[in-house]
């Protein structure tokens, strides 16, 4: 449209059909790209924001040993836990080992909050029956797995 028109058209309709027309134009060119973009994004039209159609959460498990029988030491490196998995009976003890070059900062849904200096080592004795997993704060996606049986 040129100015001309929009000129006439705000004459005979009113400046109300003119902003109707404006806002049905930005509508129009909003849903055409969201039309275009689905295979990739998720578009939200009550925010007006794109989100990722699918969202997934990587957890990194060192895999080198999957599981030991018995109580013992779990390694931290850069890659995370290792084992991943640990079998304890109640009443053992599991020692941590801090093989990685930062300071690993140890929480679990259980254990009290540890820190650990890299090189340095601290065992925890756990007396009742049941699955804990502990992570490093600042990397939650590194997760280890202890087994009380």
């Amino acid at each position: 449209m040129n100015r001309a028109a929009l000129k006439k058209m705000k004459e005979e309709y009113g400046p109300s059909v003119l902003f109707a027309s404006a806002i049905a134009l930005v509508l129009a060119s909003v849903l055409w790209y969201a039309s275009t973009t689905t295979d990739k994004k998720e578009f939200i039209p009550a925010r007006n924001v794109f989100l990722p159609a699918t969202t997934t959460t990587q957890i990194k498990i060192a895999t080198t040993t999957p599981e030991t029988e018995m109580a013992g030491d779990i390694i931290f490196t850069e890659d995370g836990f290792d084992p991943a998995v640990t079998r304890v009976k109640p009443g053992g003890s599991v020692t941590f080992i801090n093989h990685s070059n930062k300071t690993l900062e140890l929480i679990s849904d259980t254990l009290d909050a540890m820190s650990i200096p890299k090189g340095k080592e601290r065992s925890v004795t756990l007396n009742e029956i049941g699955t804990l997993s502990v992570s490093d704060i600042k990397h939650p996606e590194m997760i280890g797995i202890i087994l009380v049986q």
